[in-house]
């Protein structure tokens, strides 16, 4: 459906867009063009509705995408060394709770800082009478 002369004022106004910059959209139309288009009871030519349509329903678009974005937690990549064998013991302690490596990771952290584990109990590998364990 197209838009209205009133829906293209409106939208021009919360995108903060000039009617200048509407007439460079439409191509070899003028600003006093579209002034007179939404202005007067002269109709819009159907291909350029159909053009204001499409920008319109894209600003649209970029607007969904930007609210997602912006709802979207921030994911923080990181990474830890270690050496062979330290590898395989926080596999084997992942594996024991049926978790992947990423998964204990993130409960083992949480648990150091005193997070809820989900019912979880999570001990670190570490060696006879070591008992320093956390992230």
């Amino acid at each position: 459906m197209n838009p209205s002369k009133e829906d293209i004022k409106v939208w021009l106004k919360t995108t903060g867009r000039a009617r200048q910059w509407l007439a460079d959209q439409c191509g070899s139309v003028s600003k006093r063009t579209i002034d007179n288009w939404l202005s007067s009871p002269k109709e819009i030519p159907f291909a350029t509705l159909t053009l204001i349509r499409r920008l319109m329903e894209d600003d649209r678009e970029e607007e969904i995408e930007r609210r997602k974005r912006r709802d979207l937690p921030q994911q923080q990549i990181f990474s830890v060394e270690v050496d062979l064998g330290t590898f395989r013991d926080y596999s084997r302690a992942a594996l024991d709770l049926q978790l992947t490596l990423e998964e204990w990771v993130i409960h083992v952290c949480d648990a150091e800082l005193g997070r809820s584990v989900r019912n979880k109990v999570i001990t670190l590998p570490g060696k006879a009478g070591d008992d320093s364990g956390g992230c």
